[in-house]
């Protein structure tokens, strides 16, 4: 296994397939509706996810609003700093750290190299020192 990825996207078919894509590459998934749903994943999570695949215009709770709670409220400090790829074809500026952007409709071979990439950050930050 290669970590976990929360992918929060609304649109049910990008959604399937995101998360199509990453469990193929040998990651788990957890899915998330909106961005409300989301952080409801992340309090329930045993497990920490390397990487959040964010949609930016859904209901309930937009993406931009998920970044600001995730990385400002105390509640969520153990998760604020999870790396966060937009993939969104919304454009604008966001508030917050975001650790890519990918636009929609998403490059496939970039996203798993995202993923690839901090999983192997995550792995190292790990590693006995």
């Amino acid at each position: 296994m290669n970590g976990l990825i929360l992918v929060v996207e609304d649109e049910n078919e990008i959604r399937e397939i995101l998360c199509e894509l990453f469990r193929s590459e040998g990651f788990s998934v957890l899915e998330a509706s909106n961005g409300e749903e989301a952080l409801q994943r992340l309090r329930n999570s045993v497990v920490k996810p390397i990487l959040i695949s964010l949609d930016i215009m859904m209901p309930v709770l937009d993406g931009q609003s998920f970044i600001l709670k995730l990385q400002r409220s105390p509640e969520f400090k153990d998760f604020s700093h999870i790396p966060i790829v937009v993939v969104s074809a919304g454009r604008g500026e966001l508030q917050g750290e975001i650790a890519a952007s990918v636009p929609k409709p998403p490059d496939f071979e970039r996203l798993i190299e995202l993923a690839r990439k901090f999983s192997t950050e995550s792995s190292e930050s790990l590693a006995p020192r």
